[in-house]
């Protein structure tokens, strides 16, 4: 891995540099610093899943390798324990995985917690990137209820959950959006798909670039759902994707695929928007998460 973060607090991470490693580690040798079979080691924390990583090839260079981290596979005192359930589901690590609609099946830990904490207070900010990937406004009750699905699908506790994908573990938890009524932003995949489609009339909004979903026939039953999610990692930088489906409840109650459509989100979004400063924040959709999602006990 080619970032790194120094606390299970931090917000943000960082490139494994030796300014900035030095400036966040003080050069504490109880915690960063330590000594392994007589040879002293340096430490630092990988942000996708919270394991320990040991930093190689910073203070002692490594022939044909720029520095980088890997995880430790062991505790490391003051940083935390290695967790082998997080660490299989780490892109950083298998290089390609596909996340499950299901959690754990154990208590939340600390790093679990952050993210839930960390869901609602940006949960705006995660909102706003849904829509710019959809291309398709949220309106606040469908906020309430994409909220909802993610407290009552424990989707916190998602293998492969993290703080940069909030955002889209947010939607992946909510199985299915009827897309009656949906604002569409003109040019979106969903766009470009419903403009062609002969169950749909697409109805513009004056003033606006997006168009309203609107039933062709007497009767509309389309529904939005991420079919997949998964991410992969090329040349230590991960990418990740979400296969959006549009399905079709036929008359027996089976559901025909009439679209689907790849498209990749950026990892890091989220991440750098919650540190940046002096950003608008929607206190509607703030008092949305703080009332569907209680403190935990």
């Amino acid at each position: 891995m080619l970032r790194i973060k120094f606390s299970h607090e931090d917000l943000c991470d960082y490139p494994i540099d030796i300014d900035i490693y030095r400036e966040h580690t003080n050069n504490d040798k109880k915690r960063f610093i330590q000594y392994r079979n007589r040879i002293e080691c340096h430490y630092a924390i990988c942000p996708k899943c919270e394991n320990p990583a040991i930093v190689l090839g910073l203070f002692k260079e490594i022939e044909g390798k720029a520095p980088h981290a890997r995880h430790t596979k062991y505790d490391v005192e003051g940083l935390g324990k290695f967790v082998q359930e997080t660490y299989e589901w780490c892109p950083n690590h298998v290089g390609k995985v596909e996340y499950l609609r299901e959690p754990r099946a154990k208590d939340r830990d600390d790093r679990e917690i952050a993210i839930y904490y960390t869901a609602r207070e940006h949960f705006d900010q995660a909102i706003y990137l849904i829509e710019k990937m959809l291309g398709m406004k949220i309106s606040k009750r469908l906020a309430r209820e994409i909220c909802r699905e993610y407290v009552m699908s424990e989707a916190d506790m998602y293998r492969g959950s993290c703080i940069d994908n909030i955002p889209w573990m947010l939607f992946f938890a909510k199985h299915s959006t009827s897309m009656y009524g949906r604002w569409i932003r003109k040019g979106s995949p969903l766009f470009e798909f419903l403009e062609s489609y002969d169950k749909v009339i697409l109805r513009p909004i004056p003033g606006r670039e997006y168009y309203s979903v609107d039933k062709a026939g007497s009767f509309l039953s389309l529904n939005l759902t991420i079919s997949m999610y998964n991410a992969l990692v090329e040349k230590n930088y991960t990418k990740e994707f979400l296969t959006l489906a549009l399905g079709r409840t036929l008359e027996n109650d089976d559901v025909e695929t009439v679209f689907r459509t790849k498209i990749e989100v950026d990892s890091v979004h989220f991440r750098n928007m919650i540190n940046a400063k002096n950003v608008h924040r929607n206190d509607e959709l703030l008092s949305i998460a703080r009332e569907e999602m209680p403190d935990l006990v």
